[in-house]
């Protein structure tokens, strides 16, 4: 995979962004709202549609890495000096696909720190001009400028059309064993297990009887070694429900939870341990501008649904004491100053280890799809080119 490579120089309220020795977008405007601040264009891109990190993963040895695309590629990011500036390592430009290159995607999903170092990421090549198929691999890289590779692909199987298919995993957990991926392969929701990120052995989840209809959307593993997979079924005429799954043998055997029904389209994106507890995140109605749904459980098998004001969540990061730190939109937008478009309007949502939920606001730059703690106690999150940094904790009786 060849890379690129681009360095970001901000300043704060001073330089311009430089790349490649000439001036691009416009100076850091160092906006923030609170303990939140924004930097804008904190990702050099080639291609400014869509293009910048999705996810963020710390970097124990210093900021984050970001995994992402710029236009038809994946890209990769990674933080330096204050987590304000960043190197970006572009691969070269996507030439495959099935012919309709420009109505094909590339994304990253998840990633996660690697045993031995680096990091491992799921990346997935959208054929959006056939249905919306896709096909999907795991990448492997160290951050360096070519630096990644492939180590695995999933493909369809012999008979099927791969143009019609939708294989392989969409989020990842790493384990003391290894790791472990949870998604499909067409109608099957599986999950999928490895000791070294290469080979791949798939597990079926069980699913509901007569369930027309099952998706896994988010896997998480708790201290003990304990796995939790979330997703919803449906009947045939029937609306979604949410499923849990449970895996307390390194997920080579799944049993289902007990889950309430919350009615309507609910969706959970997001799920995490807090230390004492899984916490899943997301939607009740498919709405990113709907009531949150949050569900809770300290076992992994029997689920309490929780109250929040908050609309629906659609990231979230776990911070050292078991602070839930996760975002959504206010249903609000706010006019652009450079293309005439509007952006959305944030808001943070702090979950206290009692379970009690706090605001702050973002500003409207957009809602972040990522977050991560920093090394320092600082939150980042991004929203494409825009950095968000939440300011560490001031300890008691210091000055702010």
């Amino acid at each position: 995979m060849g890379a690129a490579v681009a360095v970001l120089a901000v300043a704060v309220g001073a330089a311009w962004l430089v790349r490649d020795g000439a001036a691009r977008g416009r100076p850091d405007r160092a906006d923030g709202v609170g303990d939140w601040r924004v930097v804008h264009d904190a990702f050099a891109v080639d291609d400014d549609w869509m293009g910048g990190p999705q996810l963020l993963v710390a970097d124990p040895d210093g900021c984050y890495v970001g995994f992402g695309r710029d236009g038809l590629s994946t890209g990769y990011w990674a933080g330096e000096g204050d987590c304000l500036r960043s190197t970006v390592v572009t691969p070269q430009r996507f030439t495959g696909g099935d012919g309709i290159g420009g109505e094909d995607r590339n994304s990253v999903l998840s990633a996660v720190p690697a045993h031995g170092g680096g990091y491992l990421a799921i990346t997935r090549h959208t054929f959006h001009g056939d249905a919306y198929a896709y096909e999907t691999a795991i990448v492997r890289g160290d951050g360096a400028p070519g630096g990644w590779r492939t180590v695995a692909q999933f493909d369809a199987d012999a008979g099927e059309d791969p143009f019609a298919s939708h294989v392989g995993p969409l989020a990842l957990a790493a384990t003391e064993e290894g790791y472990v991926a949870v998604g499909r392969h067409n109608d099957r929701p599986l999950a999928w297990l490895s000791t070294d990120g290469q080979r791949w052995r798939a597990v079926d989840l069980p699913t509901p009887p007569g369930a027309r209809s099952t998706g896994v959307d988010a896997v998480a593993a708790a201290p003990d070694g304990r796995l939790v997979a979330v997703g919803t079924s449906a009947r045939r005429d029937a609306h979604y429900t949410i499923l849990s799954w449970l895996s307390a043998d390194g997920g080579r055997t799944w049993r289902r939870g007990t889950v309430p029904d919350p009615g309507g389209d609910p969706q959970l994106p997001v799920l995490v341990h807090d230390g004492r507890r899984f916490v899943a995140l997301g939607g009740a109605n498919g709405d990113v501008r709907g009531p949150a749904l949050v569900l809770t459980s300290a076992d992994g098998t029997s689920w309490q649904r929780e109250e929040t004001d908050a609309r629906m969540l659609t990231s979230a990061t776990v911070l050292p004491g078991g602070t839930v730190v996760a975002v959504s939109s206010t249903g609000e937008t706010r006019d652009t100053d450079e293309t005439g478009g509007t952006r959305e309007c944030a808001a943070a949502w702090l979950r206290s280890p009692g379970g009690s939920w706090s605001r702050e606001e973002l500003g409207c730059d957009g809602v972040p799809t990522s977050l991560t703690p920093l090394h320092d106690g600082r939150v980042a999150a991004v929203h494409w080119t825009t950095l968000f940094v939440r300011r560490a904790p001031t300890p008691a009786g210091s000055p702010r």
